[in-house]
């Protein structure tokens, strides 16, 4: 049960870091559409490049928890 529950909380926190990566990264692709037609730099262009790292840890995180959840179930028997 404690291996359920810390894969289950795993989930939710690369969950949460992958919506929060792909947030930043609609600003980033919002600011170079925005540099694109105007002349002063954008803000959003800044704040979106940290959305990246974040956008590939919660992916990680996600699929460390995958991989994680299918070693810890006990192997079933073949069905026939």
């Amino acid at each position: 049960m404690a291996l359920d529950e810390g894969f289950r909380r795993m989930r939710t926190v690369g969950k949460a870091i992958l919506a929060a990566g792909l947030l930043l990264d609609l600003f980033l692709i919002i600011g170079l559409i925005v540099a694109a037609f105007a002349a002063p730099p954008s803000p959003f262009f800044a704040i979106g490049a940290f959305g990246i790292p974040l956008t590939v840890t919660g992916a990680t995180v996600l699929l460390g928890a995958w991989i994680g959840e299918g070693f810890a179930r006990p192997r079933q028997p073949p069905h026939r």
